[in-house]
């Protein structure tokens, strides 16, 4: 080691990652749909937040068995018996909850007409609205099993369900509510909790991650070899990182240095005051 080496020393902190919403838009696409969300992943964010938080996740199945409530009721359905059970054939019972889900979840959900007689559910998250035509309106929907894989699930244009005649093919009746400044696509009522949605995910992603670690603090790693070039520095917090954090995991302080010794030492920064701290996040 030369004598200029003697004494330097440095460290690199390897952080939790920073997640954030993502922006709200409508991009319209090269293709004949426009996509919800920057990189069209708008839908895919609500859901995460649909299963990620336990208070979202129960509101939302809640709300959505109110607006289903009992099903489809009628004043004459005794008078009428076998109409009303003709028009009960409609469409699945269980279809209705999945509609009013689609419905609460994303602000929208879609139906689909068979041949002009019955209905269907079809998830609203993978359809894509096609653009509107010289006239601003939109003739129908673009479906694919898996828009993040188009090429391998091509779309299939399905157009809006014509109320003044029918057809024998597939058309979709698309359910909105209104939300302002948005074009296409709505919103749902709850978008402006998103961001607590997400604050309940990373909380219980914290605690659980202290638990699974012990309650310990942050760790602090220290090489005391001396501070190698930048390459091998960033080699080497990038296997820790791996091995010992995960994508969650506590952050970890790793320091290169020159020492008397050659070992590797290992500390644990201590968590000052956990039970206030702990009651704060609770």
């Amino acid at each position: 080691m030369s004598e200029n080496n003697k004494g330097k020393y440095s460290f690199e902190v390897v952080n939790l990652s920073v997640d954030n919403m993502p922006v709200i838009d409508e991009k319209r696409s090269r293709e004949e749909w426009v996509d919800f969300g920057i990189k069209n992943d708008f839908y895919k964010y609500m859901y995460n937040r649909y299963i990620g938080s336990t208070t979202n996740n129960a509101v939302i199945n809640n709300f959505a068995k109110l607006i289903v409530g009992s099903g489809l009721t009628s004043p004459e359905a005794n008078l009428k018996p076998s109409e009303w059970a003709k028009a009960l054939m409609v469409m699945p019972t269980d279809d209705w909850f999945k509609i009013g889900l689609d419905f609460k979840m994303y602000g929208q959900a879609c139906v689909q007409v068979v041949g002009g007689k019955s209905l269907a559910y079809l998830p609203v998250n993978n359809t894509r609205l096609a653009k509107k035509n010289e006239d601003g309106v939109i003739e129908g929907v673009w479906f694919s099993d898996n828009f993040e894989k188009e090429r391998e699930y091509p779309a299939v244009f399905l157009p809006m369900y014509d109320f003044k005649k029918a057809k024998q093919e597939i058309e979709v009746i698309y359910l909105q509510i209104h939300t302002p400044q948005q074009e296409y696509y709505s919103l749902p009522d709850y978008v402006g909790g998103f961001t607590y949605c997400e604050l309940e995910e990373q909380i219980a992603n914290y605690l659980l991650n202290d638990v699974k670690n012990g309650f310990s603090g942050k760790m602090m790693i220290s090489f005391l070899n001396g501070d190698p070039s930048p390459e091998r520095r960033h080699q080497i917090v990038n296997d820790i990182r791996d091995k010992l954090t995960g994508a969650q995991g506590q952050q970890i302080i790793v320091d290169f240095q020159d020492g008397l010794e050659t070992k590797t030492q290992i500390d644990t920064i201590p968590l000052n005051d956990a039970p206030e701290h702990y009651s704060y996040v609770a």
